[in-house]
């Protein structure tokens, strides 16, 4: 797995996270996270931590911070799309115009649940 992240900032976890590391995450009050749970939630990073429970404090990797960081695939994702999240936190290729992005893949899945690195701060929403 790969974490070089720009910028990593600890937040406490709104619910248990148990196996969500290099899941998506969105902030959810003043310094908590949780899981993205909507296709089109606005994501701030990727979890670091593998499974923080609630209210315990875990890292994320921020979406404008820059760096590579590895994210769990929704399915498939080729090199240099730019990915998004799933309604389950996991990265998925997004095209629509509007769509939340948290960077641009650098390596490619083949199926749901493969790791895949991604370049962090491609761009948060894309102008249509």
């Amino acid at each position: 797995m790969r974490w070089d992240p720009g910028v990593e900032i600890t937040f406490k976890a709104k619910s248990a996270l148990t196996s969500k590391q290099a899941y998506i995450v969105e902030l959810t009050a003043a310094d908590e996270v949780d899981v993205c749970n909507g296709a089109g939630d606005l994501p701030i990073g990727v979890l670091h931590d593998p499974s923080p429970g609630a209210g315990e404090a875990c890292r994320v990797a921020l979406v404008g911070g820059g760096g590579i960081v590895s994210v769990v695939a929704g399915g498939v994702i080729t090199a240099g799309d730019r990915v998004g999240t799933t309604a389950a936190g996991k990265g998925v290729t997004k095209t629509a115009d509007a769509d939340y992005i948290i960077g641009v893949a650098k390596t490619t899945s083949a199926a749901d649940g493969d790791l895949i690195e991604v370049i962090l701060g491609a761009g948060m929403q894309r102008a249509s």
